[in-house]
């Protein structure tokens, strides 16, 4: 198999970031070559790049620190298409753009890995645009109505629901994110991918030749690392599909949990409690600790 570079988005949980990397080092390291190290301009007061860097050791890890602090908002079309430095800023972005590969990973800093999930992903790939863990079914009104899930996607955007039927899920499920926020992204023409489909970013593999084809600057599709929708690459995601790509959904937890660290799961619940924040990362560096001997 051909080596792959990385790509992974920090925002403090340096801890946490270094066992990511480091067991994905030990488990697929013989894969991969580069790790973009893109790190928020703006940090917790906790974070210290060398707590990384020292203890990983490795000597392909470009660090690029962005110029804009963009965070999960709203991302900005006209300056995504019109400012090098904006679209670099999104997440993931200068990695996609810089890597010489064919396929990059994309990883969380808060991941734990257990087995070679490059090699797995690789295998798998085949001529998919992208492989990883599709969609945030528990978010989607489909799921709860038995009409789509991760493995239905594929037959639904080729089979397409009609528009009125899938409002009529939407509207039964008020509380879902879909009908709260989601609901102008449905298209009436073609309904899927909704909303809440794409390819999570925790730990996804992205055909590189494919991304940089059809993605700005060198053609009309937004950046995976942008916020254009309801959630990061959820429109990439339905561009790439639209365009006729192929995805392919893979049970990444074979081979690492998301969050482990956390005793409430993954996401931004732990960034905003300071108390809940510290005891995830005093987990991983007693991780660490052990790790070493």
């Amino acid at each position: 198999m051909k080596k792959i570079d990385v790509c992974i988005n920090v925002y403090g949980k340096p801890y946490q970031t270094l066992i990511t990397l480091k067991t994905l080092l030990e488990h697929s390291g013989n894969l991969i070559d580069k790790i973009f190290f893109i790190e928020e301009r703006d940090q917790p007061e906790d974070y210290d790049y060398k707590i990384i860097s020292e203890n990983l050791n490795y000597d392909k890890l470009i660090r690029f620190i962005p110029k804009f602090h963009l965070w999960i908002n709203n991302s900005d079309v006209i300056k995504t298409i019109s400012d090098n430095d904006y679209r670099s800023s999104l997440r993931y972005q200068y990695g996609l753009e810089n890597t010489d590969k064919k396929h990059l990973l994309i990883i969380h800093n808060d991941v734990l890995f257990t087995n070679d999930i490059v090699s797995e992903l690789l295998s798998e790939i085949g001529d998919c645009f992208t492989i990883g863990h599709i969609g945030q079914c528990w978010n989607c009104p489909l799921k709860r109505e038995n009409i789509c899930d991760s493995h239905l996607l594929e037959s639904n955007c080729e089979n397409q629901l009609p528009y009125d039927e899938i409002i009529n899920y939407v509207d039964k499920n008020p509380d879902t994110r879909s009908a709260n926020h989601g609901r102008p992204f449905i298209s009436k023409q073609n309904p899927f991918p909704m909303p809440e489909c794409r390819v999570n970013e925790w730990c996804a593999l992205i055909n590189v030749d494919n991304y940089k084809k059809e993605v700005i600057p060198n053609c009309d599709v937004f950046p995976f690392g942008g916020y254009y929708g309801i959630d990061l690459a959820d429109v990439w995601f339905k561009q790439m599909v639209t365009k006729g790509y192929k995805f392919k959904h893979y049970d990444i937890y074979k081979s690492s949990t998301h969050g482990y660290f956390s005793e409430v799961g993954y996401g931004h619940m732990s960034m905003h409690n300071k108390t809940m924040y510290e005891q995830d990362e005093q987990r991983a560096k007693d991780y660490f600790n052990n790790y070493k001997k």
